[in-house]
């Protein structure tokens, strides 16, 4: 496996860290100002995979006697003045997942002369 791979491999955990907070906070504003709290548990059911895979990650490297190797990360912003604001921080979050999933699968092509396919359909809200 070359290092570039493992590199990417060792990043993903680190980088849901960040995502998986912010995703909470997003959660907790709709969920503070959601009356009918429709768009909160909407919300709150997608950051539960990127929460999940987190720690799934992390438990997969620990039982292989590997170290998830973590960065501090700077809390996610928590005040927006715009719900634009809000929404575009969600869209570059799942912009910021598809393309280290497409990374991972670039590197894993060239290490295993295999050909993938990442796609990320908003439309339909899945991958």
């Amino acid at each position: 496996m070359s290092q570039q791979l493992m590199d990417l491999i060792q990043a993903q955990p680190r980088m849901e860290s960040p995502w998986a907070a912010g995703s909470f906070t997003t959660v907790t504003w709709f969920g503070q100002r959601d009356a009918d709290a429709g768009v909160t548990l909407k919300l709150h059911q997608q950051s539960q995979p990127m929460q999940n895979q987190a720690a799934r990650h992390a438990v997969d490297r620990i039982s292989k006697d590997q170290t998830v190797e973590r960065n501090n990360f700077e809390p996610p912003l928590q005040i927006w003045n715009v719900i634009g604001d809000l929404v575009n921080e969600m869209f570059s979050v799942e912009a910021e997942i598809t393309s280290l999933i497409q990374q991972l699968c670039l590197s894993g092509e060239a290490d295993q002369g295999l050909s993938t396919t990442v796609f990320h359909d908003r439309a339909g809200g899945g991958q």
